[in-house]
């Protein structure tokens, strides 16, 4: 991917949504935000922008919708890991949980810093960083072949590389964190300890942890957010080095960020006060509003990849 495709990718993500749209899908750049990217549309005969053609709005409107199909799979994905974690953590004996914990951490201690192997017991988000460093890394590998190190599309993959490089150290410390708060939690229960406390030993460390450090056990909401986040700071640090300040693309992407920060710290404590309520409560509380939500995205999903195959057929 070369050094205007990758703006142009993450201005697209970013861009406002119009209200004739669905919630949660995106529209095409604006002739602003495609000038950020060296993709403006031909003139007219007047200067003016000319119109998209039909194939071009069709094209324009798959874009859209494979970004949106991509982020409601990510996060059914994350629903999924909450409900399957927590089923998997119903009914163990202290013994058991004991040692679902120590392994997990054990997991956690042998991964390489600098590039994790993505397995089957990855957590989830660590594992999303460190495929897109792996995609980063074989982008540079291409470049290296014709391009030198002060080439723009070099400096880019560059600093992109370096930028999933800290996020994945940053979330391996988080994953690390929880596993060993919920040792701590587990071994600090008596040996013949309620099956209750022993499940809500992993509910109690993840709400002494999520505030500083959101693991991939977090509510999917949590998830989802600081993805959001993380992924707009990398558009903001990108069109900084290629936009001026006041620069409509830029703009736009500031203010997603700021509506991104505010974001996560709603769902951070959102999350907080769902977790003292399920800690706190005499019995076990299902999770009603994750299955709902489920439900939703599925239904949402269904109708995008319906209207993108109708798409490719016209």
């Amino acid at each position: 991917m070369k050094h205007w495709a990758i703006i142009l990718a993450v201005v697209c993500a970013a861009c406002p949504r119009p209200s004739s749209t669905p919630q949660g899908t995106t529209t095409a750049p604006s002739t602003a935000t495609a000038m950020t990217t060296g993709a403006v549309q031909p003139e007219g005969s007047a200067g003016c922008p000319a119109p998209p053609t039909t194939d071009a709005k069709s094209a324009a409107r798959r874009r859209e919708l494979m970004v949106e199909i991509e982020r409601f799979d990510r996060e059914l994905d994350a629903i999924d890991g909450e409900l399957a974690a927590a089923a998997q953590s119903n009914g163990r004996t202290l013994v058991q949980a004991r040692v679902d914990a120590l392994a997990y951490k054990a997991l956690l201690d042998a991964m390489n810093a600098d590039l994790p192997a993505v397995t089957a017991g990855t957590p989830r988000m660590l594992a999303r960083a460190v495929r897109e460093l792996q995609r980063a890394l074989v982008e540079k590998a291409q470049l290296d072949t014709e391009l030198g190190p002060e080439h723009p599309n070099m400096k880019l993959v560059v600093r992109r590389i370096e930028h999933l490089r800290r996020t994945i150290t940053v979330q391996l410390d988080a994953e690390r964190a929880f596993a060993q708060t919920w040792i701590d939690l587990l071994a600090a229960l008596p040996a013949k300890a309620k099956p209750e406390k022993i499940y809500k030993a992993r509910l109690r460390a993840l709400h002494a942890t999520i505030a500083k450090a959101p693991s991939s056990d977090s509510p999917a909401a949590v998830q989802m957010a600081v993805e959001r986040l993380n992924d707009l700071m990398w558009t903001h640090a990108a069109l900084v080095d290629v936009v001026g300040p006041k620069h409509p693309g830029l703009v736009v992407v500031t203010a997603q960020l700021d509506e991104a920060t505010k974001a996560k710290a709603a769902s951070l404590a959102a999350a907080d006060a769902e977790l003292a309520a399920r800690i706190s409560a005499p019995t076990r509380l299902p999770n009603n509003a994750v299955i709902t939500r489920r439900s939703e995205l599925a239904d949402a999903a269904r109708e995008m990849r319906r209207e993108y195959e109708l798409l490719l057929e016209q």
